[in-house]
């Protein structure tokens, strides 16, 4: 910590190191040795192995006052980016876009409280508002991030003003291979 910054910031430069001994401190500033070929490693990752980009791109008309599911992707991945959007004859600011990931809902705003708690951009929030237009009736979101998931997920709309708009949506996301 000469300069100010914390010991564990320090990354390990294995370049330096032996294959056949990798030199370990501790706490208290011991050093032992630790034999990488005796070690059962059940997986190194040296970069990520997912596979090429697939896009979800559809439209689907929702059930009035229901949930409808849009798309669901079953395996281990993540998805890169997404949107989804809408335009309707009637206000849909109480109906809520959502994305499920592992079997967990992550995402359960209303097009309304998204706006009304500005929610608008990146980092915001799992999605972030792109458009909502209660006059004309025009709403989209966006995935703000990337995200994993192990098992898969999904896309659903939870249509709550009793109207049956068709819901558009593109998703890119990668399985690993």
């Amino acid at each position: 910590m000469a300069h100010g910054t914390p010991d564990y910031f320090k990354g390990v430069d294995i370049g330096y190191q032996s294959l056949a001994e990798l030199i370990v401190k501790h706490e208290y500033d011991t050093a032992q040795k630790v034999n990488i070929a005796i070690q059962d490693l059940a997986e190194l990752i040296v970069r990520p192995k997912y596979g090429s980009a697939q896009r979800l791109l559809g439209l689907e008309t929702v059930v009035a006052s229901d949930e409808t599911t849009l798309e669901e992707v079953a395996g281990k991945g993540m998805i890169y980016d997404g949107i989804l959007w809408l335009h309707y004859t009637a206000s849909q600011d109480a109906s809520i876009p959502r994305v499920y990931v592992d079997g967990t809902l992550l995402s359960n705003l209303s097009f309304n409280a998204l706006n009304e708690y500005a929610v608008w951009y990146t980092g915001d929030y799992v999605i972030h508002t792109l458009r909502f237009d209660d006059t004309d009736f025009y709403y989209s979101v966006s995935l703000s991030h990337p995200v994993t998931f192990e098992t898969g997920f999904k896309l659903s709309y939870l249509e709550k003003e009793g109207g049956t708009p068709e819901v558009h949506y593109s998703f890119i996301y990668a399985l690993i291979t």
